[in-house]
């Protein structure tokens, strides 16, 4: 059996207001082999000490990369399909697809080496 080798998707954090959240997020994205971050604006400078203790060591890991850029334009400049999160109902007329369906297109799209991210925030 062999293992496929995927690209894996982006997790994007915009205006981070803690840098705790910054760390947990990393945590969670280690544990399943997700290694690339992009804080856009975030309010604390970086990098931050809160946000490397509550990450049990996914941000010092030499295999997990963190970028900062000003403005969202500039950090998803190179995705090609991305995924905005939101736990509010909208009324605008946007497709939405469940967190499962998600999950499978994102796998779907690092099977086929295209870059996708993942979008959450603000936090206000």
């Amino acid at each position: 059996m062999s293992i496929k080798k995927l690209v894996s998707p982006v997790i994007i954090l915009v205006e981070p207001q803690l840098p705790e959240n910054i760390g947990f997020s990393a945590r969670a994205m280690f544990n399943f082999g997700i290694t690339k971050l992009r804080l856009v604006n975030p309010q604390e400078s970086w990098p931050n000490e809160k946000a490397i203790s509550t990450s049990a060591g996914a941000l010092e890991s030499n295999k997990f990369h963190v970028t900062v850029h000003d403005d969202l334009e500039q950090a998803i400049d190179d995705i090609t399909y991305l995924f905005a999160t939101t736990a509010r109902k909208r009324d605008i007329n946007k497709t939405s697809v469940s967190p499962i369906v998600a999950g499978k297109q994102i796998y779907n799209f690092g099977e086929k080496k295209t870059l996708c991210g993942v979008l959450f925030g603000g936090e206000q």
